[in-house]
């Protein structure tokens, strides 16, 4: 689902860390004030400077950094900023394959990292990004955000997620107070 809707890893590691440090924060806390920096570090496996960066995006003393562009983004980006792959009026060149000077070989040693560029043109030429001409690949789009989904239906994910993950971690817990809770799914 987070796939499908673009979201990152980088993303989804900074939303964990913010959960950490906020459950940490509130739910361990000593005579009901919120958890310490050093002990929620303790907790989380997060270094005291990193806790404290993640707090103040908590708290709205600071806000979250951008994430950095996906892959793709970074390379459609290039091939349409990047002087050496374009045209002297601007526009992004067609680029052979192979060969010295501006090629798809070259965009992609400096912009895919080490994933390998057979599996990087797949992807672009599957996902309609780029198609091939008589003298090579021309590229179709600027930028690339996978499908957003229906803001509503994320919502109500969300919620299903939360219910479910709060009763599994009520069941779990050894040391409750209530009994545990039963867990049913209805469908249609």
């Amino acid at each position: 689902m987070l796939l499908r809707n673009g979201v990152t890893w980088g993303e989804f590691a900074e939303i964990g860390k913010e959960v950490f440090v906020d459950v940490a924060r509130a739910d361990y806390g000593v005579q009901g004030r919120p958890t310490n920096t050093a002990r929620v570090a303790l907790m989380t496996g997060l270094s005291r400077h990193e806790v404290t960066r993640v707090k103040n995006v908590l708290t709205g003393a600071s806000s979250r950094d951008e994430p950095a562009p996906n892959r793709i983004s970074q390379i459609l980006s290039a091939w349409h900023t990047d002087s050496d792959f374009l045209e002297v009026g601007g526009s992004p060149r067609v680029l052979p394959a192979v060969g010295e000077g501006a090629s798809v070989a070259t965009l992609l040693r400096r912009y895919a990292g080490n994933i390998p560029h057979g599996a990087v043109m797949k992807e672009l030429e599957q996902l309609g990004l780029v198609e091939q001409a008589a003298t090579g690949f021309r590229v179709k789009a600027r930028q690339y955000i996978r499908s957003a989904a229906d803001p509503d239906l994320m919502r109500q994910a969300g919620v299903a997620l939360h219910d479910h993950g709060t009763t599994i971690a009520h069941n779990l817990d050894a040391n409750r107070a209530e009994p545990a809770r039963f867990e049913r799914m209805a469908t249609q």
